[in-house]
């Protein structure tokens, strides 16, 4: 009598070859979501770093002499060999009837600003957009061609 049988003889070439296959397919799925894992990990890096300069932006409008009003664009940059970030500020003044109707000494004094900043991530793909209201002071300066505006300073 034989000592192996036909069900002991072991693994045959094309159950390998099949084991094979799944695993194959297990290990590049793994490396695809390790790869788009990476992929967001850098892109919130870009958002995290391009609200960082939106936000300086903003804050440094409000510490900032005279302000104009319009558009303004330009790029945030980040060194020599990395492109940076473009960016739209628009500034518009607001009416009056934007102020509590029960503060009208205040619209005499100062003008609500609206400061709509845009900024564009992932090689442009992506927009962030920043809203601000800012108050400030007229200037007494006629001979402007563009409407400005002083920034009221904040105690």
């Amino acid at each position: 009598m034989n000592k192996f049988n036909k069900a002991s003889k072991g693994f045959t070439l094309i159950e390998i070859m099949v084991a094979l296959g799944v695993l194959a397919i297990g290990v590049s799925g793994v490396a695809q979501l390790r790869h788009s894992a990476f992929e967001h990990i850098s892109l919130t890096r870009e958002i995290q770093q391009a609200s960082y300069f939106a936000d300086t932006h903003l804050a440094t409008l409000r510490h900032e002499g005279d302000v104009v009003i319009g558009v303004q664009a330009g790029e945030y940059t980040r060194g020599d060999k990395i492109p940076g970030y473009l960016w739209e500020l628009n500034l518009v003044p607001l009416s009056d009837s934007a102020l509590q109707p029960e503060s009208p000494s205040l619209s005499k004094k100062v003008r609500p600003v609206s400061a709509d900043l845009t900024v564009w991530v992932d090689r442009g793909s992506r927009e962030l957009r920043f809203h601000r209201l800012l108050l400030l002071e007229p200037l007494e300066d006629k001979d402007r061609s563009r409407p400005e505006f002083k920034l009221e300073r904040q105690r």
